[in-house]
């Protein structure tokens, strides 16, 4: 339904940069990334001053493992919005899946740079503080790690990826029983955010779910 009124939307005014840009994002929840990638051309090639659909059409080339498009689009995002801490926050990520699967961790340098700049914007963004944990984490940086992750908790006793991240970490460490209660209480919670890799040289943890926007905004 909301794609239908957005397509009604557009049809009535065809420079509704916004129309296209928000139907991108239903697009892309969705899983249909072609379609999203296409709104979101259709609303910068209108308005290409328009900080939101750079971030929203490099979510998409990120999620395409496009990683180098990815943080240009960043990088046009935050020169128009330099104070939105959302896009140094998805940079960070991008460059998390750029090290991981480019075996480059002075990407995950990059990453806490990264978080850092979205914590000093916006001091109490959860994820930011469980996403540098887990930055921290894959630098080896335990004690950072734990120490974000708890900053999290902190903030929101019911973030998911907090949970998620620190059981990780305890996985990898070999404490097994922390381990699995942290996975317990991230799956009462939810799980947050798609793919993460423990142990590069020997195993995979999968974990898939939505990632709610609205969380921590």
């Amino acid at each position: 339904q909301a794609i239908a009124a957005y397509r009604d939307a557009i049809r009535l005014r065809p420079a509704y940069w916004e129309a296209y840009t928000a139907r991108g994002k239903i697009y892309y929840f969705l899983g249909e990334l072609d379609s999203a990638l296409v709104d979101f051309e259709k609303a910068l090639a209108i308005n290409p001053e328009e900080g939101w659909a750079y971030d929203a059409r490099g979510e998409v080339y990120r999620q395409e493992g496009e990683y180098k498009l990815a943080a240009a689009d960043y990088d046009k995002a935050i020169t128009i919005e330099p104070q939105n801490w959302s896009y140094y926050y998805d940079r960070g990520l991008a460059y998390i899946d750029w090290g991981w699967v480019g075996e480059d961790d002075s990407y995950f340098d990059r990453a806490v740079k990264e978080f850092d700049r979205a914590i000093d914007i916006e001091p109490e963004f959860t994820e930011a503080y469980s996403s540098r944990g887990f930055a921290y984490f894959l630098k080896g940086v335990y004690a950072s790690a734990y120490s974000d992750y708890a900053k999290a908790i902190e903030i929101n006793p019911n973030s998911a990826s907090a949970y998620n991240y620190r059981a990780m970490t305890y996985f990898d460490r070999g404490c097994l029983e922390s381990a699995k209660a942290g996975f317990g209480k991230g799956e009462e919670r939810g799980i947050w955010r798609g793919v993460k890799r423990v142990k590069r040289e020997e195993s995979e943890v999968r974990v898939e779910a939505g990632r709610s926007k609205e969380e921590g905004e």
